[in-house]
């Protein structure tokens, strides 16, 4: 009898293990499920300033310091405004060359959001391209024509808009794109202190790096 009830406790430890086991990996999978929507939202999102914001700036609607506090207020539910450090919104106007003197098209550019550009990191300002972050054929065409019969370039200017921001996921979403290889989406945040008196990263994934383009 004895033996009896000590298989008994036996196995409903047993139950008690696979249930706690199966409880955790339903929770598990719920939760990444969660993440990936809120990863999805968070590019569509992303996307949807990008577009807007080039659109608005291409037809001078809206411009400078008002057009960027716009696309930063229009970003529910990511509320950059509320989030300064995980985002960041640059606004370039690429102009034609002027003339024969200046023939080269000029870059100028501004931001907004504090997420930090460091090199290597994939937050880059397009002031650092050769060719403001348009394709060569594009930045081509803002190139001054000295021929006699044009004396212009064939477009007059570019706007280019790039937004990043950093997703912080619940789950381990970091670790999954190292596994698939494609860590370069995994971002390292900037850390005030890092303790030792140096300031910079700390080679620790804090969060992935969504990141749009759009030229108007």
């Amino acid at each position: 009898m004895a033996m009896f009830h000590q298989t008994l406790r036996s196995q409903k430890g047993m139950v008690v293990v696979e249930f706690s086991v199966l409880v955790s990996i339903a929770l598990l999978i719920i939760f990444v499920i969660v993440d990936f929507g809120g990863l999805i939202q968070a590019q569509a999102v992303v996307t949807n300033i990008t577009r807007e914001g080039g659109s608005l700036a291409s037809r001078d609607l809206k411009t400078g310091p008002e057009l960027l506090n716009l696309m930063a207020d229009s970003s529910a539910p990511l509320n950059f405004l509320d989030n300064p450090d995980l985002y960041k919104i640059y606004l370039a106007k690429a102009d034609a060359g002027e003339d024969a003197v200046n023939p080269d098209p000029t870059c100028s550019v501004q931001e907004l959001g504090s997420l930090d550009a460091i090199a290597g990191n994939g937050v880059d300002s397009p002031a650092n391209s050769p060719t403001c972050d348009l394709p060569q054929n594009l930045y081509d065409l803002l190139k001054y024509d000295d021929d006699p019969q044009v004396q212009a370039a064939p477009i007059s200017q570019f706007t280019i808009v790039k937004v990043y921001y950093v997703h912080q996921p619940v789950t381990p979403l970091e670790e999954f794109f190292n596994a698939s290889g494609n860590s370069v989406n995994n971002f390292d945040l900037y850390d005030a202190n890092l303790g030792t008196g140096i300031f910079g990263q700390d080679g620790t994934s804090d969060g992935i790096l969504i990141t749009s383009k759009a030229v108007f």
